[in-house]
């Protein structure tokens, strides 16, 4: 790299550079947030994210792959109940879209703010065994509580799912906790 002849060479090109930066920020400004946490980059659109979490919710597997290739948030909330995808599907026993939004990365352990629901304690307390099954293997926290510290475990047992209490006990939760 040649030194700057004058000065005033160093500074026209500083400008520049800040010019570049500053039309660089106005080009980004209107398009949607981008937000991190897959192997790539991933563009928020709030339209997107909705039918993303409706599909999922609603076992419309042909949508999830859909949506899921045009890589939207996959842990977005889009909703004020503030849960994800992976917690609807879990919460209606949607095997393959668990699976599906697993293999994206979905964050196994993503607590709603409000009471710290995860994906398990979800699909625990519906007593849904196999999706049950499918978090522990791919890394759910078997005793990840609520802020109150109800655990899967209390709550799969306290709705009489037998099944579930059988694979928490076997993936070593905790019977000591609450």
């Amino acid at each position: 790299m040649r030194p700057f002849a004058t000065e005033k060479d160093r500074l026209a090109s500083q400008q520049q550079r800040e010019i570049a930066e500053l039309r660089s920020q106005l080009q980004t400004s209107q398009k949607p947030p981008v937000q991190r946490g897959r192997e790539e980059m991933t563009v928020s659109r709030p339209k997107d994210e909705k039918a993303l979490y409706d599909a999922a919710r609603g076992g419309d597997v042909s949508a999830v792959r859909r949506l899921l290739a045009s890589n939207v948030n996959i842990n977005c909330t889009p909703y004020p109940d503030g849960w994800t995808p992976l917690m609807a599907a879990s919460f209606d026993g949607h095997v393959e879209i668990v699976r599906l939004l697993i293999e994206a990365k979905a964050q196994l352990n993503i607590q709603e703010k409000e009471t710290g629901a995860t994906p398990l304690y979800i699909a625990s307390g519906k007593g849904h065994s196999e999706v049950v099954d499918i978090l522990l293997r791919n890394g759910a926290g078997v005793d990840r509580a609520l802020n109150d510290g109800t655990t899967p475990l209390y709550i799969a047992s306290q709705n009489g799912h037998s099944e579930v209490v059988d694979i928490l006990l076997r993936n070593g939760a905790g019977v000591d906790r609450a």
